[in-house]
Parts: structure tokens; C-alpha cells; sequence
């Protein structure tokens, strides 16, 4: 089981509707999203929280009624008896929450934010120095800018997922993870711009569910 749940952010630009939420997650889930520093990152939080929240609640689990577990590292675990996990991400205007019942990792990539800007290009030569195997490398050949920031931040999100699955996180050198070598439950753009990828070593394909935040039935 391998369950993709996805949302757009920006309804909760209303205040109504973001308190409204708020008031539904759990007491963890709130500190973490009001120690956000902008309104822009308390809505990706509030959103990824509320995924998870729905997500549990399809399979009869009240996470507000749950103990979250860690791994060595720092990763935030359900509880071993209930058989599943999780893992949140976000960026730009969307949200998603991955649920199955293997370890899993997802990440989410806004294809314009990272290299935006004047130190766009500086910053992608470090990053496709740093991060990336050889073979790796080699596929940029003979493409042009807008190509090459395409196929890093696809390969990036590939590499995050990984990690994330693996639960060292940014721990392990991007450069050793081989996404030509890995295989992916996910690896796709859900919407123009937004590049989704899912790891679990059990490769399987996922179900995918829109939540649409300002649907009165979505927050019950």
C-alpha cells in the first residue's frame, strides 16, 4: 500500500480557514507549524500536517491520539504497532504526505525557486559539483540552461526521497546516492513546474489523492 496525498496551499492565505485547520492537527503538528517564521512556510506546514492527518484518518488512526517514535537521527516515526509510515514535503504552492506500509521517503521540488536569482548559476555549478555521480554528470551534456536546471532538480528530488527513506536525511552525501542505479515508485511532474518524487525499496505504484483544503467535507 502506497498512498500519495497532495494539496494546494494558497486557500490557506485565508485567515478563517487556516485557524480552522489549525484548531484540527495535532498539538505537535501546531508548534511546528506557528515556529515558522513567515506565513508562506506556516501554510506549506499547516497543509503537510493536515495530509498526514487525513491520511491516517482513511485507515481509522486519530493522530491526535498517537505517540510519534524517533529513529537515531532525528526522524519523527508512528508508532510500530500500527504497521506504517510516513513522510511530508513541500515547496512552492503545494503540499504532500506519503503513507504505506514500507519505509518510505518523498520529496516535493518547486522547479523555479532554487536556482532563481543572480546566483542562480553559481549556486547550480556548486550543487552539480557536490551532489552528483559521475554518471550522473555525464547526462547534462550538450544541454542547454533551462534543461539542465529541469533534469538537477529532478535528479535532486530523487536523491532527498532516498535519503529521507533511508532516514539519515542530509547526513548521507548526496554524491553517493545513485538515482541511475535506485528505482522509484514516483518520479514525476504533478503540476507544470513541480516535480514529485516517492522512494521505498518495495517499488509499487501509488494512489494518488487530491485534497482540496478549502472543500468544508475535506476538514471534517
Amino acid at each position: 500500500m502506497l498512498e500519495i496525498y497532495m494539496a494546494d496551499i494558497r486557500s490557506l492565505e485565508q485567515e478563517e480557514l487556516f485557524i480552522e485547520l489549525l484548531e484540527q492537527v495535532s498539538s505537535l503538528r501546531r508548534e511546528k507549524v506557528l515556529a515558522c517564521k513567515n506565513k508562506k512556510d506556516r501554510c506549506r506546514a499547516l497543509a503537510a500536517g493536515f495530509l498526514l492527518r487525513n491520511a491516517l484518518q482513511a485507515h481509522g488512526i486519530d493522530e491526535k491520539e498517537i505517540t510519534y517514535e524517533k529513529n537515531p537521527h532525528g526522524k519523527r516515526l508512528l508508532p510500530e504497532n500500527l504497521g506504517l509510515s510516513f513522510n511530508l514535503s513541500h515547496g512552492g504552492d503545494y503540499a504532500v504526505c506519503a503513507l504505506s506500509d514500507e519505509n518510505v521517503g518523498v520529496d516535493l521540488e518547486s522547479m523555479a525557486e532554487r536556482f532563481s536569482g543572480e546566483k542562480g548559476e553559481k549556486r547550480f555549478s556548486s550543487l552539480f559539483r557536490k551532489t552528483l555521480t559521475e554518471g550522473e554528470k555525464a547526462l547534462f551534456e550538450g544541454m542547454d540552461w533551462n534543461e539542465k536546471i529541469l533534469l538537477f532538480n529532478r535528479i535532486w528530488t530523487k536523491k532527498e526521497s532516498f535519503a529521507k527513506e533511508d532516514g539519515r536525511g542530509m547526513l548521507i552525501p548526496f554524491s553517493e546516492i545513485d538515482t541511475l542505479q535506485a528505482v522509484y515508485s514516483a518520479d514525476l511532474e504533478i503540476r507544470p513546474g513541480y516535480w514529485l518524487s516517492v522512494y521505498q525499496k518495495k517499488v509499487e505504484e501509488p494512489k494518488y489523492i487530491w485534497v482540496d483544503l478549502s472543500d468544508p467535507e475535506a476538514v471534517q
